[in-house]
């Protein structure tokens, strides 16, 4: 037995891929007469054909939006870590001329406190170093006074001995506080200084030897400077321009909504094609023998597949009437014995009637009329 519903499902695939196959080159023959040159173009398929460019326009626009928005994604990611390592590389510099500064504080203090040339506008940023010097040289006087009369040749009662030696270790202590603290101020006075002139105005020769590693440092401090100025105004620039392509959304937004533009303007496009191309085989124009011929063949496929699918489904519908048909016969087969069988059992039960209606006239006439028999 002949599967017609296998067959049929089967073809009809096919039929649906030579469906597909014939859009195509109904799309085929529309770009190819997008391609041609203005003059040479069907003049019915003008309209369209503006309507495809208009599409394809759009889908242009879109995509370059998308690479636009991922570089300059990419380029913002670039100058973030761009400013950090810059940044990074300025602290770095910081850091190292933390000696530097301390050796400039020192050097300017010695000079500020030997020279009167120095301009007095200089004084508050030395105002606290000239007062721990001076309590540092005070509290060395008071330690050495204090030094005499430790002297064990000189007499003194025990307890005072004792007193003094607390006194001379609590004013020891107490200088040794102000002359770790020193570094420290010398460093900051010498960041003070460093950031205006004075240095250039002072021209002393140790000042400058010691300023040469913050005189190199500065000129690379300008050159980070100019540069982190110059990516912040491009990341500026590059947000101005993400947030007008993005209409102020995120990259995987924005690049989410610019790919389904592209997919419904990419359906458009495939649809004004096919439309062309319909055209372009109703009406045959010159130039275009190949893709009519293309076309021409898909038509006759999809005819003889047609054909193929009549016959299949005539052949489905018969092999269906056949097995209704032999049912059919079936049941009348059964109906005709059951009918002879009913003919029987009528022609036996009219030879009954018939012996029973004989019996019923020979018993009527031995007995006779019942009334004699039954006296009163």
């Amino acid at each position: 037995m002949r599967d017609y519903a296998k067959r049929i499902r089967q073809l009809t695939k096919e039929q649906g891929n030579t469906l597909k196959g014939l859009e195509q080159a109904h799309r085929e023959a529309g770009v190819h007469a997008v391609d041609l040159p203005e003059g040479e173009r069907p003049s019915s398929t003008v309209s369209l054909i503006e309507e495809y460019l208009a599409v394809r326009k759009k889908i242009e626009t879109a995509s370059t939006a998308i690479d636009r928005m991922m570089h300059i994604d990419a380029r913002q990611e670039e100058i973030k870590q761009k400013l950090k390592a810059l940044q990074d590389e300025r602290d770095s510099m910081n850091v190292r001329l933390s000696g530097v500064y301390e050796q400039i504080g020192a050097v300017a203090f010695r000079l500020f406190k030997e020279s009167s040339l120095i301009d007095a506008g200089y004084s508050s940023i030395f105002e606290t170093l000239v007062s721990y010097h001076d309590e540092i040289q005070n509290l060395e006087s008071k330690i050495s006074a204090l030094g005499t009369q430790e002297n064990p040749e000189t007499k003194a009662p025990l307890l005072g001995k004792i007193k003094t030696k607390s006194k001379s270790l609590y004013l020891r202590n107490r200088k040794n506080v102000r002359e770790n603290r020193l570094p420290e101020l010398l460093k900051t006075a010498g960041e003070q200084l460093a950031q205006g002139d004075f240095i250039e105005q002072v021209g002393d020769e140790e000042l400058n030897r010691v300023s040469e590693p913050l005189l190199t440092a500065r000129t690379r401090w300008q050159e980070i400077d100019r540069e982190r100025q110059e990516l912040t105004l491009e990341s500026g620039r590059l947000v101005e321009e993400f947030n007008a392509l993005s209409d102020n959304r995120g990259l995987d937004r924005a690049r989410g909504e610019r790919e389904e533009e592209i997919s419904r303007a990419r359906e458009e496009l495939s649809k004004i094609s096919a439309a062309i191309g319909m055209i372009i085989e109703e009406e045959t124009p010159e130039g275009f023998a190949d893709c009519i011929g293309q076309i021409r063949n898909f038509r006759e496929e999809i005819s003889r597949q047609e054909s193929l699918l009549k016959r299949l489904q005539a052949g489905q519908e018969l092999e269906t009437v056949e097995r209704n048909l032999a049912s059919c016969h079936k049941h009348q087969e059964k109906t005709r014995n059951e009918i002879a069988d009913l003919e029987e059992q009528l022609r036996q039960l009219n030879s009954q009637e018939e012996s029973l209606r004989q019996q019923e006239q020979q018993l009527s006439a031995e007995r006779g009329n019942p009334e004699e028999l039954f006296p009163t």
